[in-house]
């Protein structure tokens, strides 16, 4: 229960690093999205933008028609051209390269630098909404919890130079600069969220992948491991029948039974395939004592189910299942038991008795983990000389 609930938090965390916060800086770059997501990203973050930009030529091309020196509209022109270009070039290049954060803090500088610098040099306050480019720029490239601040301060300083300048605050500016620099806002948290969910949904699929290979692995492991260890003692036992040249019968028999699981095996990988393998734990003991004899090995079985409760019984029918397979194959044990209560089951076998507990196979973890998926447990370890395996709910 632990393992399981440890593996959903971790699933928990790692959806939670999809969110989308404040202190998130804002992607940069396409990198991994698909054409058709690429060409969107540009008509979104060039278009709309650019197309925007013709309110910045009205107010500079007015600028230039009034009566100011020659020297002072050469001005407006340069510090106008190097405004609008800085501003198309940080969206081109939020397509196409990356940028530290240092980089990212120096542009805002630097547009925030040109956006304060209109309204200086045609010396008319009015043309201070122009910022309103460096903002939308501000809210592209660092997180929220700087660029809103930095708005907040941009929009105070606008109605206090316009009050200083003209006696009046001007609220059409204003609210232009309030706008924009929300629509925008809005418009990135929606787009980074989109985009939050498209990659969790991505990695919630990859899970869902890994989590089906985890169980066909399982299954494959469980179905095969058994039936493959019995075929390989029953097709040695009649080998060795048949070099005798005596009983005949028996080998045949061997031979029949080596047949019959093969087929059965088959059988349940088809199963597993498609997902809707079961399996009864009534027949596992009686394959289990099937397995034992042809091993050579004494079985202590059950003589019946009904003491375990009915909605462990699938369950636990893998753990005799998976338990009996390693008794044949690895412990060289003379005697193997199976018990049962109400809520547990034991496999225990007197081969290779050591100290310690020993290590976990594929096979024993795979089963771990199906059962922790159901709310139950397993354990092995070595009592007086005998091999335990347990599982209990």
């Amino acid at each position: 229960m632990q393992g399981q609930l440890s593996e959903d938090a971790e699933r928990a965390a790692r959806l939670r690093a999809y969110e989308f916060t404040a202190n998130q800086w804002p992607a940069w770059g396409f990198a991994g999205r698909d054409r058709d997501r690429k060409q969107n990203a540009v008509v979104r973050n060039l278009f709309a933008p650019v197309a925007f930009m013709f309110f910045m030529f009205a107010a500079v091309r007015d600028d230039l028609a009034g009566p100011h020196p020659i020297v002072q509209r050469v001005l407006l022109a340069i510090v106008a051209t190097v405004y609008a270009l800085s501003f198309v070039a940080v969206l081109v290049a939020r397509m196409r390269v990356q940028a530290s954060h240092r980089t990212r803090a120096l542009i805002v500088a630097w547009m925030l630098l040109l956006g304060g610098l209109l309204p200086v040099v045609s010396m008319d306050a009015k043309d201070f909404p122009m910022i309103t480019y460096a903002m939308v720029i501000t809210v592209l490239v660092v997180p929220l919890r700087y660029s809103r601040p930095i708005g907040a301060v941009v929009i105070g300083l606008q109605m206090l130079i316009t009050w200083l300048a003209d006696g009046a605050v001007d609220w059409s500016g204003t609210w232009t600069l309030v706008l924009v620099t929300v629509s925008v806002t809005s418009l990135l948290i929606v787009g980074n969220t989109i985009q939050s969910l498209r990659d969790a949904n991505s990695m919630i699929a990859d899970l869902a992948v890994a989590e089906e290979r985890s169980r066909f692995a399982r299954d494959l492991h469980d179905l095969l491991g058994h039936s493959l260890t019995t075929i390989t003692v029953k097709s040695g036992l009649a080998r060795r029948v048949l070099e005798t040249g005596a009983a005949t019968e028996r080998a045949i028999s061997e031979v029949r039974d080596v047949e019959e699981l093969s087929r059965k095996a088959l059988v349940e990988v088809r199963a597993a395939v498609s997902g809707y393998h079961q399996i009864s734990l009534a027949a596992e003991l009686v394959n289990a004592k099937a397995a034992l004899r042809a091993a050579g090995i004494e079985a202590v079985l059950p003589g019946g189910v009904e003491e375990l409760r009915s909605s462990l019984r699938e369950q636990f029918a893998w753990v005799v299942r998976e338990g009996v397979t390693n008794v044949v194959k690895h412990s060289g044990a003379s005697r193997c038991e199976v018990r049962l209560g109400e809520s547990w089951l034991e496999v225990r076998d007197n081969g290779r008795a050591g100290s310690g507990s020993p290590s976990a196979g594929n096979g024993l973890r795979g089963l771990r983990d199906r059962l922790a998926a159901s709310g139950s447990s397993l354990t092995w370890e070595r009592v007086d000389g005998w091999f335990v395996l347990r599982a209990a709910a």
